[in-house]
């Protein structure tokens, strides 16, 4: 297996375990399972949150920008075939009664979390913490992906369902020039190796 192979493995196989976190928790502490569209959003928060702190995100996914937020494009192409990545960890299900795709983390499954930086961890325990929340619903998440994520903002003003750059949240939001152009080297470096 070559370098490129084991990132993305390395890759997928940390998405795996923040998903199954994100579901997992949501579910223990908002007493259900959390929609994909709020899935898609808890990973899209974190990206993003890290890029405007750190300059690179936690997995190398690309966003659109759609109607209801950013969606990570991947993930939404096969989830909306009713196909998930891995089993291993979750299923997605589609409750027939509200006709809402529910993600569902598998019975003994722990997620992994020295995966992770203690960074991301905290913005994991943060974002958690606003919106796994019994009274909080998608649509909820999506205005509020619409208010932080400014670089959504500018993708979905200019053209909808495009692609959103991952520099545009840096420049959108850093003032310093400085750290603006660590941050943005710092993502494009992030770009080459995920892109290789």
């Amino acid at each position: 297996m070559g370098r490129e192979e084991k990132m993305l493995k390395y890759c997928q196989n940390k998405l795996h375990h923040a998903i199954l976190y994100f579901a997992k928790e949501h579910h223990k502490r908002a007493k259900k399972y959390p929609t994909i569209l709020q899935i898609f959003k808890y990973l899209a928060f974190l990206d993003f949150e890290l890029v405007r702190e750190t300059g690179r995100p936690a997995f190398g996914l690309k966003y659109k920008a759609m109607k209801y937020g950013p969606v990570p494009d991947e993930l939404y192409k096969l989830w909306s075939k009713n196909k998930v990545i891995d089993e291993e960890f979750y299923k997605v299900v589609e409750n027939q009664a509200d006709s809402k795709k529910y993600v569902i983390p598998k019975a003994g499954k722990e997620p992994d979390l020295k995966m992770f930086s203690q960074r991301e961890r905290a913005v994991m325990e943060k974002l958690l913490t606003i919106y796994a929340d019994r009274f909080v619903e998608a649509f909820d998440f999506s205005e509020a992906s619409h208010e932080v994520i400014k670089s959504w903002q500018k993708a979905f003003q200019t053209e909808p369902n495009s692609f959103i750059d991952f520099r545009d949240e840096i420049l959108l939001n850093e003032k310093d020039p400085i750290e603006r152009e660590i941050k943005l080297e710092r993502l494009e470096t992030y770009l080459e190796l995920s892109n290789s």
